[in-house]
């Protein structure tokens, strides 16, 4: 069972009212409640293709750790990624001050995280992660920069696979390959209208 001490419901239920995305030109602002539902259901999509034999247990630690995994926006609001960038280039690998405001804002991700770390897992979530970057900056990014960005991101995502190949060669990584590419170019299901109405 997850441990939620530390965090209030309260602060839960303030997830639509997050915004991200606010230093990039878009149509429409990305809330942290639809960012924290779509992590999850990509790495539903991407462990299903790369490692279909997941275990439950595993399966239920990568659902938590993609809903709770930004859940600290709730108290420091988005900080963009090239600012976490930026700072933590003054720092050595694994010590940016935003690591340590991110476990002190949201215990409940700080315990989860000490489990997905060195994991497939974590790797299965930073993959999800970034395909939700790209997918809304492609919807709703405007121009050029929304281009670059996508283009970062798709090879952000290629580089996470290279690693999940190099430390896990028995799962099938390049699944992952294909789910990013669906989500980018497939077109949505819907019921068509003028074929119930010829009935």
């Amino acid at each position: 069972m997850l441990d939620l001490a530390g965090f209030p419901i309260s602060n839960a239920a303030h997830s639509s009212d997050v915004g991200r995305w606010h230093i990039v030109g878009a149509r429409r602002r990305q809330s942290l409640a639809e960012h924290s539902f779509n992590v999850p259901m990509f790495a539903t999509y991407l462990v299903a293709a790369v490692h279909p034999e997941i275990s439950e247990s595993d399966q239920l630690l990568m659902l938590y750790g993609g809903m709770w995994h930004d859940q600290a926006e709730n108290k420091s609001g988005d900080i963009p990624t090239p600012a976490k960038r930026y700072v933590e280039k003054f720092f050595p690998k694994g010590q940016s001050p935003f690591d340590v405001l991110d476990a002190a804002m949201c215990p409940p991700y700080a315990r989860l995280k000490t489990k997905l770390d060195g994991t497939y897992l974590e790797v299965i979530l930073k993959l999800a992660d970034i395909m939700d970057a790209a997918h809304f900056i492609s919807t709703a990014g405007n121009g050029n920069e929304a281009t670059r960005i996508c283009e970062e991101r798709c090879r952000a995502f290629a580089s996470y696979v290279d690693i999940g190949k190099a430390k896990w060669p028995e799962l099938n990584w390049s699944g992952a390959h294909t789910v990013l590419h669906d989500l980018l170019h497939g077109e949505p299901e819907s019921l068509s209208f003028d074929e119930l109405l010829s009935h």
